[in-house]
């Protein structure tokens, strides 16, 4: 069948629907919570920021509180684990002035300083629910807190640690209900401080929802959905809570009093209580046998017949070591989840067709803890579909796996339900909702490498795709290797994230190749690195292979590592839809492009972010960035261009736009249309532009550590520049629109070295913008023949303070030195402005032994060399002496060294002061009064030169 064929046919049925689904798997407990589900709250959990509260059970098998008031700062306790099938007493407690501290099974396990703000939602008609938000809608239809809740209690008051204790000690695996409790504990009498004082709630779940804690005002509970109930751990009764159902506790007269527990000010303090049971899902294993297929019933512990969502099948080593065999007769195998692999086995599997699919609430895992998995895929398909976002994931390779898997011919791999749509932006996406386009995610993540090792070869027309989000290692250890060939796709409807998780470097690493007509590409960002973490990222793009980012190609995003890209052919491109990088905007059918806010923020490869090194080395192919190109923001980078084509397009009006930046070029918002390189962002950056070959066609401006309001909240903040430098060699083209713009509130460079290449701009700006002064431009020129690239500027020239010019012989042209008299056209432009109309300061004679003169006129600044020293005339005397070589003396560095120039011995611009020099100077010896056209040497110069020389290695050694 054709591959396109196969995989339209890969649409995954959104009538599946995903039950429940969890188990305890190598030791890493995968749950059945669907969300991030709320057992009691009153809050929109759809933000953690919203007004009220939350104990939230997570799908990890984890869970925490989470609280805000209006106007106060957010708190969440730490994420605290648990095991399935056994029944948790959660306590949550909540001092208004003081601390919110959770329990679990009788013991603190996480402690926050109390937010302030009013706590209350039930003004916005929000209520109090078990088992769901106060909205009673988060996460869609069934989507609520799944397994069993018991004995909750509501206090208006803090629980003592030894209170919490001695409930868990009591009622843990006896028949000591709460209401038991109290009576053990004296409640009832005259006693004060009992465990019954300020009890305003309390639901048993006796075959009803009914308040019983004997409080002034009853609350009772009201179902909504279908009232369940299932035996408990104290003989009696327990509410069973299946996703749809939950219950609402409290009516509209008793919230103000009892349920209302206001600011930190007026209101009063108070805690929750629970017992909650998760259940683990059956768990089919196989048995294998010589020469068995996958599909055959016999081969499994739990027929294959009655599996359903909530069944984690685990695909262990055949015996006799023969390979796991699916092929075309084996159809479509549907589990909750399947698990390959068993510790400190191997498990190979061979796919040739046919289907394996999850369709659980629990992980889909590929190579559990110290496994080796093999995976040959030439066809077939091993999918992953949870029934909503952040429900489940595929997850490859857990700590001290390594997993291989080699796909070719239409072999696929996906984690979410996908259709192939050519004008979505990566060429396929997941289906639409007519309610909520941009949240249809269902399916979810897939880690590829979450602590062990994968090396991924793909060819022919194999298949990736992911609904959500790719983690490429997401784990404080592993390594990645992934090599695609020959059509192999990947496609990831929302990000990558590549090491999310923090950690020391530990010798992670991804080399990830794109070669032939492969393709890598993501509906919105690819994070290269992330979380704060370290190690190394080197990807390689060769041939017609594209990379493709429809928002952010951010390398170093909050890294501490390196990253590196090889471009030698193909396209990398940021922002728009794929192959028309100019048109900017929405660039997808739902809208992926534009952030929760509506500002439109595709288009941008961001190099450098954190304290990471970024290096991007362009030897060919094409990249294409609709808005920005930033070397060097919030840390280091380097791009390093040889020849290729960068285009950045921007999609406002092309050239300078309307604005009052001093220097005549606006440099406006990170919302705005862009069209900018930027070299050096803000303070503490540090960006390097090397462009020696190839063509760089800038839309707008290219902008050398000139930051002037380049923020991303303030379009009027007057940010500190960085450092940047720009530098033109070679046979490099470069095109500027706009203007180029150097130092502004930063120190900026702009070299040009030789005189083959092309610059062309409208506007050309050196030195600090008047509002500070602060900055620092420089126009370099290396020299290295009598012909000199020039600047061609059809605008002005704009010389702020501290505009400098620097003029050396190049070092890499050591043989070439001008005559007097020669001259170098340094800009062409049409007139010359700024408020200082010239140079500062010019490089003297010190750095190469040449007196320059700068002449600027409305048509040019050209550069002259009024006066030629002689090689080795140090002291500017006509001729080269024992002075000279005194000075040279002074001066010596030896081999390797640095900060030497002309003046001070450097004869071969090499940085240093050597034997290499006192050469060159020995060869133009003329004695006093010499003449300096007369290079013969005396017998009494050779003897001062050799003492000269033996005092010199004796000083350096």
């Amino acid at each position: 069948m054709s591959s396109n064929t196969f995989r339209t046919r890969r649409l995954l049925h959104t009538t599946l629907i995903a039950g429940l689904g969890s188990a305890l798997l190598a030791g890493n407990a995968a749950a059945q919570q669907l969300t991030d589900a709320s057992l009691i709250g009153n809050k929109d959990w759809g933000s953690g920021g919203n007004t009220g509260y939350v104990l939230t059970f997570d799908t990890d098998s984890t869970w925490k509180i989470n609280s805000n008031g209006d106007g106060g700062s957010r708190i969440d306790t730490d994420w605290n684990g648990y095991l399935q099938d056994t029944w948790h007493l959660v306590v949550g407690t909540f001092d208004r002035d003081g601390n919110v501290v959770a329990y679990q099974n009788g013991a603190s396990v996480s402690t926050r300083v109390m937010h302030t703000g009013n706590i209350d939602t039930f003004a916005s008609g929000l209520d109090l629910n078990i088992g769901q938000d106060g909205t009673g809608t988060y996460g869609g239809a069934g989507e609520g807190f799944l397994g069993f809740v018991d004995e909750v209690a509501v206090w208006r008051r803090v629980l003592s640690a030894d209170e919490v204790s001695f409930i868990y000690n009591q009622a843990s695996g006896s028949n000591n209900t709460l209401g038991a409790i109290k009576a053990l504990n004296g409640d009832g009498g005259a006693t004060t401080n009992l465990i019954g004082t300020g009890l305003v709630g309390y639901y048993a779940f006796e075959g009803n929802a009914s308040d019983t804690s004997g409080s002034a005002n009853v609350n009772n509970g009201t179902w909504n959905g279908t009232a369940l109930y299932t035996a408990d751990q104290f003989g009696g009764q327990a509410a069973r809570l299946d996703g749809t159902n939950y219950v609402t506790i409290g009516d509209d007269l008793a919230f103000p009093t009892d349920y209302s527990f206001g600011d930190e000010l007026t209101g009063t303090d108070f805690s929750f209580m629970a017992w909650v049971l998760e259940e683990a899902p059956p768990i089919a294993i196989w048995q294998g046998g010589t020469g068995s297929n996958f599909a055959t019933a016999a081969n499994w512990t739990l027929n294959p017949l009655i599996w359903d969502a909530d069944t984690v099948t685990v695909i262990e080593t055949n015996p006799g070591g023969n390979p796991i065999v699916v092929d075309n007769t084996t159809g479509e195998q549907v589990f909750g989840a399947f698990v390959l692999g068993k510790a400190n086995e191997t498990l190979t599997m061979n796919v040739s067709g046919g289907r394996l699919l999850g369709i659980g609430g629990t992980d889909t895992t590929i190579g559990v803890i110290d496994s080796t998995v093999n995976i040959n895929m030439t066809g077939g398909e091993l999918s992953h579909f949870g029934a909503s976002e952040e429900n489940s994931e595929m997850d490859i390779a857990k700590a001290g796996a390594t997993v291989n898997i080699n796909m070719s011919g239409d072999s696929v791999f996906a984690s979410g339900t996908f259709e192939i749509d050519p004008t979505y932006a990566i060429g396929s996406r997941r289906p639409l909702t007519t309610d909520s386009p941009m949240q249809d995610r269902v399916g979810d993540d897939m880690k590829l490498g979450n602590g062990g090792d994968v090396v991924l070869n793909m060819s022919g027309d194999s298949f990736i795709f992911i609904t959500d989000v790719l983690y490429p290692v997401d784990s404080a250890t592993g390594s990645l290797e992934v090599v695609m060939n020959d059509n192999a796709q990947i496609a990831v409807g929302w990000d990558t994230r590549w090491f999310d998780t923090g950690g020391d470097d530990n010798g992670k690493t991804i080399t990830w190749t794109l070669n032939d007509n492969s393709s890598f590409k993501v509906a919105r960002d690819h994070g290269m690195g992330e979380a704060n973490t370290s190690g190394t990222i080197v990807v390689n793009i060769n041939d017609n292979a594209t990379f493709y980012a429809g928002g952010r190609i951010a390398m170093g995003a909050g890294f501490t590592g390196d990253v590196t890209i090889n471009q030698t052919g193909g396209t990398v491109q940021a922002g728009s839809p794929f192959g028309s990088p100019g048109l900017g905007g929405v660039l997808t059918v739902d809208d992926t492009g534009v952030d929760a806010t509506g500002e439109v923020r595709d288009g941008i490869i961001w190099m450098g972010e954190g304290a990471n090194s970024s290096t991007y080395n362009l030897s060919g192919g094409n990249v294409e960035v609709t808005r920005f190109l930033f070397v060097g923001a919030d840390g280091r980078a380097t791009f390093n261009q040889t020849g290729g084509v960068v285009n950045i397009y921007g999609t406002g009006a092309a050239g300078p736009r309307d604005g009052n930046d001093t220097v005549g070029i606006p440099i406006t918002t990170w919302v705005d249309g862009g069209g900018d390189l930027v070299v050096g962002r803000i303070e503490g950056d540090n960006g390097i532009y090397n462009h020696a070959g190839g063509q760089v066609n800038i839309n707008r401006n290219l902008v050398v550590a000139f930051a002037s309001s380049l923020s991303f909240s303030d379009p009027n903040a007057i940010l500190v520049g960085g450092t940047g430098t720009y530098n033109v060699s070679g046979t490099a083209d470069l095109n500027v629109t706009g203007g180029i713009a150097i130092g502004g509130d930063g120190t900026g460079t702009f070299s040009v070295r030789g005189g083959t290449a092309t610059i062309n701009t409208a506007v050309l700006a050196l030195g600090g913008i008047s509002q500070t002064e602060s900055g620092t431009g420089t126009l370099r020129a290396l020299l290295t023949g009598n012909s000199h690239t020039a600047i061609n500027n059809s605008g002005q020239t704009l010389l702020q303070n501290n505009a400098e010019l620097e003029v050396s012989v190049d070092v890499a042209y050591a043989t070439y030195r001008p005559t007097q008299g020669t001259s170098f056209v340094l800009v062409n432009h049409a007139g010359i402005g700024g408020d200082a109309g010239a140079f500062s300061s010019v490089t003297n004679r010190n750095e190469d032994g040449i007196d320059w003169t700068v002449t600027i006129n409305g048509s040019s600044i050209t550069l002259t060399a009024s006066t030629v020293y002689a090689i080795g005339d140090l002291d500017w005397d006509g001729d080269i002496d024992d002075a000279d070589f005194g000075v040279s003396f002074a001066g010596f560095t030896g081999p390797g060294g640095s900060g030497a120039n002309f003046a001070s011995g450097d004869m071969d611009n090499d940085g240093d002061t050597d034997d290499a020099d006192f050469g060159i100077s020995f060869a133009a010896f003329t004695g006093p009064g010499g003449n300096v056209s007369v290079p013969e040497p005396t017998s009494l110069a050779i003897l001062t030169l050799g003492g000269l020389l033996v005092a010199r290695r004796r000083r350096s050694a």
